[in-house]
């Protein structure tokens, strides 16, 4: 078992596992790393140094989250200018898509994302059975104007064909 030291050394290892623990490093690699007995034991002590985090304040959480999103973008950007100047298109083309990506979370943070409100008014001043019956009436034009339009069919006389029918025993 690891010896453990005064409260303050203590405390400082927590807060070095929840350092590690926020850059997603495993539990498992936590313990090795700081050297604690187990995983349990890396698990307890980043859960007890979120206990003793004072609360923030939601304004503090969201400036501290844009300036996030913001170094973020600004390092997808470095990485996609040394991908094009290495001639790596397909790097920069990644880099600029997650830099997108981090934009578009941040103008969310930021509320740029609300949806506009949309109204539409319908007017319906016909029943379906009206509009059926208008669509029949406009067939039926049609079809008299195509009529009247071409010449009665002729009736042409057919061959006559004359045949038995002979069975055979």
């Amino acid at each position: 078992m690891t010896k453990l030291g005064p409260r303050a050394h203590s405390q400082q290892r927590a807060a070095n596992a929840y350092k590690l623990r926020c850059t997603g490093r495993t539990y498992d690699d936590i313990a090795n790393t700081i050297g604690y007995g187990s995983p349990a034991s890396a698990f307890k002590a980043v859960q007890k140094h979120i206990a003793r985090m004072p609360a923030e304040e939601q304004d503090m959480a969201r400036a501290m989250s844009a300036g996030t999103y913001l170094n973020v973008v600004a390092r997808c950007f470095a990485v996609a200018e040394i991908a094009e100047r290495q001639g790596k298109p397909h790097t920069a083309v990644m880099a600029l898509d997650a830099a997108a990506g981090a934009q578009a979370k941040h103008d969310a943070l930021r509320g740029l994302n609300v949806p506009v409100t949309q109204k539409v008014d319908v007017n319906v001043q016909h029943s379906a059975a009206g509009v059926v019956e208008a669509a029949r009436e406009q067939m039926r034009q049609v079809l008299a104007a195509k009529q009247s339009a071409l010449p009665a069919p002729q009736p042409n006389p057919m061959p006559i064909i004359d045949a038995e029918i002979v069975s055979e025993p």
